[in-house]
């Protein structure tokens, strides 16, 4: 059956119409995606209007919370998909209410390093931890060396 890629079409017109009636903590299920990979029906890998293909933008806004660049923007499917499950055929999206999530950390992990006898071995290893220290900070990662 060659629908010229209707299928694709009528998966994402249908998921765009129908997720925002989806209860909170209810489930969306869309079937039949194997048709992403079929050419008659208007897919194929990597075929960028094929119902697979716009499902991979979910992920990106799934994590937007996470985001460092303004690009990517916080959006309602940001606020209320819990997950997102692909199987084979199947592609399933678990809604529920999403909070902005909240990072807090208390004292400082470390890494100790012993201290060399010669100097000069001591003074590199000295720039090199001062270095790592400064890019651990300016990236906000998580520990720092002494």
């Amino acid at each position: 059956i060659d629908d010229g890629g209707h299928s694709m079409k009528q998966q994402t017109v249908s998921f765009e119409e129908l997720f925002s009636q989806v209860k909170e903590d209810g489930v969306y299920f869309c079937e039949d995606c194997h048709t992403s990979y079929w050419w008659n029906y208007g897919g194929g890998y990597k075929r960028k209007n094929s119902f697979i293909e716009y499902s991979k933008n979910w992920i990106d806004a799934l994590n937007a919370y996470h985001s460092k660049t303004p690009r990517l923007k916080v959006t309602d499917f940001t606020k209320t998909v819990k997950s997102i499950h692909y199987y084979d055929s199947i592609v399933v999206l678990e809604k529920g209410k999403v909070e902005k999530p909240i990072a807090t950390k208390t004292g400082f992990p470390t890494l100790t390093y012993e201290k060399e006898k010669r100097s000069g071995l001591r003074q590199v290893k000295h720039l090199l931890i001062a270095g790592i220290n400064k890019a651990s900070s300016l990236l906000n990662l998580p520990f720092y060396i002494e």
